[in-house]
């Protein structure tokens, strides 16, 4: 929604910004770093790589944590149980 003389009005998501899936990390992948990486209920480790380098909107997508949202730390990963702006 944007704000014009004084009333809000509807404005398709989409035309906000680009919802996407994030990528996925196994465990055993990770290389312990100081990159966090976000899961559907926010920082699950941290990682010595990144995939976003500014603050993204996380929102879990999958499982207990659907819908939980954070905003995500600037160089962070964002694995693929969670869409980000």
């Amino acid at each position: 929604m944007k704000l014009r003389k004084d009333k809000w009005i509807s404005e398709p998501l989409e035309s906000i910004f680009k919802l996407k899936s994030g990528s996925a990390l196994p465990n055993h992948k990770i290389v312990e770093g100081e990159c966090p990486v976000y899961g559907g209920n926010g920082v699950v480790g941290y990682h010595a790589e990144f995939m976003v380098k500014n603050p993204t909107i996380v929102i879990g997508r999958v499982g207990e944590y659907c819908g939980s949202i954070h905003l995500s730390k600037p160089n962070s990963w964002i694995t693929d149980r969670v869409i980000s702006n």
